[in-house]
């Protein structure tokens, strides 16, 4: 998910090389929230794993331009986790101080996101470059991807960690046939996402493995 919004990143800040593109990574200040009930930590993960740099908004820059719903590091020590997992960001309650309160009202105008899913809204390439804007969604659609497909390979290489460890298995990679297998289980067998996401069960697994050694 990151790397579709990093390639927005990217494409916007090309597409208008004069403005500032500023990435928004407040969600991972409540990530105890996010995690609840997953079993699980993540955080922003670009900068640390690929060799590129990305520069962030302060949570001033954020409220000055967004009308979701923030929590400071002082009320999420205050209010109950269940409460602020169900008014943070684009809740249905900052929907609704948005159509009350102007300010917010004017905020929401300049929001833009990529609903529904896997969609592709080109609006964000024809925006007037005279007002703030923030972009919110996962952009998971190829099309904001090729328009800087050759940028994205050159900037998007691995930190190559000088431990031992390390050298050792990308010395196997390069010298062998090598096989990369991906498990993804977690929070995504729950019957609510197992449902919507179909997550491969374990005998499929041991199938590829088998089909890898028969093959390699």
């Amino acid at each position: 998910n990151q790397l579709y919004q990093y390639a927005v990143y990217e494409a916007i800040k090309q597409r208008y090389p004069e403005q500032r593109v500023l990435a928004d990574i407040s969600v991972f200040d409540d990530i105890d929230i996010l995690n609840s009930g997953n079993g699980f930590s993540y955080g922003f993960g670009i900068d640390k794993f690929f060799d590129t740099k990305v520069e962030f908004a302060s949570l001033d820059e954020i409220r000055k331009i967004n009308y979701e719903i923030y929590y400071s590091q002082k009320e999420r020590m205050l209010y109950p986790k269940w409460f602020m997992k169900k008014t943070v960001g684009s809740s249905i309650y900052a929907g609704i101080r948005a159509r009350i309160s102007p300010k917010y009202k004017l905020m929401r105008n300049n929001y833009i996101t990529n609903k529904p899913a896997f969609s592709y809204n080109g609006d964000i390439f024809i925006l007037n470059e005279g007002r703030d804007y923030y972009l919110s969604g996962l952009w998971q659609h190829l099309d904001y991807i090729s328009r800087i497909e050759d940028e994205l390979r050159d900037k998007l290489k691995y930190k190559i960690s000088e431990e031992l460890i390390n050298n050792c298995i990308y010395n196997k990679i390069l010298n062998t046939n090598s096989v990369s297998l991906h498990v993804r289980r977690g929070d995504y067998t729950n019957d609510r996402n197992n449902e919507r996401h179909n997550i491969c069960r374990i005998d499929y697994y041991k199938k590829a493995i088998r089909i890898a050694r028969q093959k390699i």
